[in-house]
């Protein structure tokens, strides 16, 4: 049995898929230690290859829309007793499952959340300096009680007892796991050495399906009472992140360009907002 099995769900990035495989194949851990599920949110295009599976490499089919229902998927075909979850856009540095394992032996009941360092742009662009800025804190997502599936580890006993995620959330499944996990005696805890490198998304388009799958989940799912604070919360300027940038160690013109698209997509945030109160179908790219 493997110690570890790592899910991996897929759409509309498949282009990036081999990246991540690639990265997969040259781990520091032995390959008999790991099973990787690669799980389809979609018809697999017919010009993906295939040959970059490794022997250790499972491919399944979720055709329910949203990357959690593909997590599931894979959940239910995994064997090992501690589940590593990642992204296809993501790339792990070579010991980062070995890092994991062995912070599994020292922490068995504990899910564990590593760090996701932002890969800069070649040619930067407003929005790719905004990314690198913000990136995904997930040092600062494990003070608020969650992780992010960019680079997650969950113990199998404790999704046994807590269910798997909610397939009808495109967005925060996430969160709403960890947090249940914790009231059941399964806390998180951030492992700095355990690091998957995420490039910097450049263009208005990306950031923009970003912000609005990340509303969407936040007005359409949860309880009633948490909508509608996410709702109130999101018209009002976001003065904490421009403080954050303010104080960036960087450049005035980068900070400049941070805060700039901040607001941009604040904006979106509204319109968006707005959108799904009317009935609209939210973002799940």
């Amino acid at each position: 049995m493997p110690k570890l099995s790592v899910v991996i769900p897929v759409y509309d990035q498949w282009d990036m898929l081999p990246n991540m495989l690639n990265a997969l194949r040259h781990q520091s851990l032995d390959q008999a230690a790991f099973h990787v599920v690669v799980v389809a949110n979609e018809p697999v295009p017919a010009q993906f290859d295939r040959t970059v599976l490794a022997p250790n490499v499972q491919l399944k089919d979720c055709l329910t829309a949203g990357s959690y229902a593909a997590r599931n998927v894979g959940i239910s075909v995994c064997r090992a007793t501690h589940i590593v979850f990642t992204d296809a856009d993501c790339v792990p540095e070579p010991d980062w499952l070995d890092v994991i394992s062995k912070a599994v032996l020292q922490n068995p009941n504990m899910l564990l959340a590593g760090r996701i360092s932002m890969v800069p742009a070649a040619q930067a662009t407003l929005w790719s300096t905004y990314d690198e800025l913000r990136g995904i804190p997930q040092d600062r997502y494990v003070r608020n009680g969650y992780g992010a599936c960019a680079n997650l580890c969950v113990p199998r006993v404790a999704i046994d007892e807590c269910g798997e995620f909610d397939a009808a959330r495109l967005s925060g499944g996430d969160a709403a796991l960890c947090r249940l996990a914790a009231t059941k005696g399964y806390p998180i805890t951030y492992l700095d050495g355990a690091v998957v490198t995420h490039k910097a998304r450049c263009s208005f388009g990306e950031m923009a399906r970003k912000a609005r799958r990340i509303r969407g989940g936040q007005v359409r799912n949860g309880v009633l009472k948490r909508r509608l604070l996410w709702i109130f919360v999101g018209l009002f300027p976001p003065a904490r992140e421009t403080w954050r940038f303010v104080k960036a160690p960087v450049s005035l013109g980068k900070r400049a360009r941070a805060v700039l698209g901040l607001y941009i997509l604040w904006l979106v945030g509204i319109l968006e907002t707005i959108r799904l109160l009317a009935g609209a179908s939210p973002e799940r790219r």
